[in-house]
C-alpha cells in the first residue's frame, strides 16, 4: 500500500518549479512506494488543473494575502488530520514556514523543506529561511550553493543535494512550433528566453544587448523572444520601445508547451542575477539548443563553459553582447555545444533517475 505524501507548494501557476513538481508527483506515483498529493497555499492554478487532470490529487489552500493566514493554517492543519502523511515535503519558504507552524498541531510524519533559488532579495525571507530550516528532518536543495545560502542565516539538521530531473524525451522529440505561431520575421535567427519576468533575471540587459546585435551587419536579422508572463512586462516593453527595438522584441505570453519555443530558438539566453537550478537551462539543453548563461556560482556550478553553455561576465553588460555575437555568427560552434549539452542532461539529469533518488530518500526517512 502506497504511504500518503504531500507535497506543499507557494502556488500552481505557470513556472518552472510548479511544472518541475508536475513531472516529479507523477514519476513518484508511477514508482508505487508513495502516493503524492500536492497542497497549494493558493488556488490549484493551470498547473494545478494538469495535475489533476493527471490523476494526482490537488487541493488550494485558498491564501491570496498574509492576513488569511489563520485561516490558511486552519485549513493546513484540517488536511494534515485528515489524511495523516507519512512525509509532508514543501518547497520554497513561503510552504516552509506553514508546514514548520502546522507540525506541532497535525499527527506525526517526518516534514522535509525544500529551496531552489540563491536569489539573495528580499532578505526576510532568508532570516525565515534560516529560522525554520532546523524544524524539517532535512533540508533538500538542488545545488549546494542554496545550502550554502541557508546556512549563512540558520542551522539545519541535513541538508542534502539532489538536482532536478528532466523529462529528456519530452524535449528531446519536440517538434518545432508551427510557422504561423512564430511571431518573429520567416527566417529570423531567435535568442530566447523561457520564465517568469522579475527582476532577478535581468531580462532588461537582455534587451538592451539587441541594440548593439541590430547595428551588427552579421546580427541584423536576430530577434528576441520572451515566453512567459510576471510583473517585469511593462517595464520590458516601454524598454524595448524606448531603446527603438520593440519591432525585434517579442512577448508571446506564458505556455505550457515550453518544449515547442526551445526548439524554435537559435539560443536559448539565461542572464540571471542569481538562480539555484535554472530548468530552463536544462530542458533547452535537453531539446539540442545551446545556452548563454550568467557566469555566477550556481549555473559554474553545475555546467562547465563548452557543456552547451557560453558564459558571460554577468558584472559587464557589454560581455552578454559580445558572447550572444559570437555564439550567433559561429553555427558549428552552436552545433557541437547543442550535442555536448543534450548528452549531458540524456545521460546525468534524466527524470526516472532522479526521481528515484528522490524515492530513496523518503523511503530512508520513512524507515528511520
Amino acid at each position: 500500500m502506497p504511504l500518503p505524501l504531500i507535497y506543499l507548494i507557494t502556488d500552481l501557476e505557470l513556472g518552472g518549479l510548479p511544472l518541475l513538481l508536475r513531472s516529479r508527483a507523477l514519476a513518484i506515483a508511477r514508482l508505487g512506494d508513495f502516493a503524492p498529493h500536492v497542497v497549494s497555499l493558493a488556488n490549484p492554478g493551470p498547473v494545478g488543473r494538469m495535475m489533476q487532470e493527471d490523476g494526482i490529487n490537488v487541493t488550494g489552500l485558498g491564501a491570496r494575502r498574509v492576513a488569511d493566514l489563520p485561516q490558511v493554517l486552519w485549513r493546513w492543519v484540517r488536511l494534515l488530520r485528515r489524511t495523516r502523511p507519512a512525509v509532508v515535503q514543501s518547497m520554497l519558504v513561503h510552504a516552509n514556514a506553514l508546514a514548520a507552524l502546522g507540525a506541532p498541531l497535525g499527527p506525526p510524519a517526518v516534514y522535509l523543506q525544500e529551496l531552489h533559488t540563491t536569489q539573495p532579495r528580499p532578505r526576510w525571507q532568508w532570516t525565515l529561511q534560516g529560522r525554520i530550516a532546523g524544524r524539517a528532518a532535512a533540508v533538500l536543495a538542488p545545488t549546494q550553493q542554496v545550502l550554502d545560502m541557508i546556512a549563512q542565516h540558520g542551522r539545519y539538521k541535513q541538508g542534502i543535494v539532489v538536482p532536478n530531473g528532466i523529462a529528456v524525451a519530452r524535449f528531446r522529440d519536440a517538434v518545432v512550433l508551427p510557422a504561423g505561431q512564430r511571431p518573429w520575421p520567416p527566417g529570423a535567427r531567435v535568442v530566447g528566453y523561457v520564465g517568469r519576468f522579475d527582476v532577478v533575471k535581468r531580462l532588461n540587459i537582455l534587451i538592451e544587448s539587441m541594440v548593439d546585435l541590430s547595428r551588427r551587419p552579421a546580427t541584423a536579422d536576430v530577434c528576441l523572444a520572451l515566453v512567459g508572463y510576471g510583473r517585469e512586462q511593462a517595464a520590458l516593453q516601454t524598454l524595448a520601445r524606448r531603446l527603438g527595438v520593440a519591432d525585434k522584441v517579442f512577448f508571446p505570453g506564458p505556455t505550457t508547451a515550453p518544449e515547442q519555443w526551445y526548439k524554435s530558438f537559435t539560443i536559448m539566453c539565461l542572464p540571471s542575477e542569481a538562480e539555484g537550478m535554472p530548468m530552463v537551462l536544462l530542458e533547452s539543453l535537453a531539446a539540442g539548443i545551446p545556452v548563454v548563461a550568467s557566469d555566477i556560482p550556481a549555473i559554474r556550478a553545475l555546467v562547465q563553459e563548452g557543456q552547451g553553455v557560453w558564459l558571460f561576465d554577468s558584472s559587464a553588460k557589454t560581455s552578454l553582447t559580445a558572447v550572444l555575437a559570437s555564439a550567433l555568427e559561429n553555427l558549428e560552434e552552436r552545433q557541437l555545444r547543442a550535442a555536448a549539452g543534450q548528452k549531458w542532461v540524456d545521460g546525468a539529469l534524466s527524470l526516472e533517475a532522479v526521481a528515484a533518488e528522490h524515492n530513496k530518500i523518503l523511503k530512508n526517512f520513512c524507515t528511520k
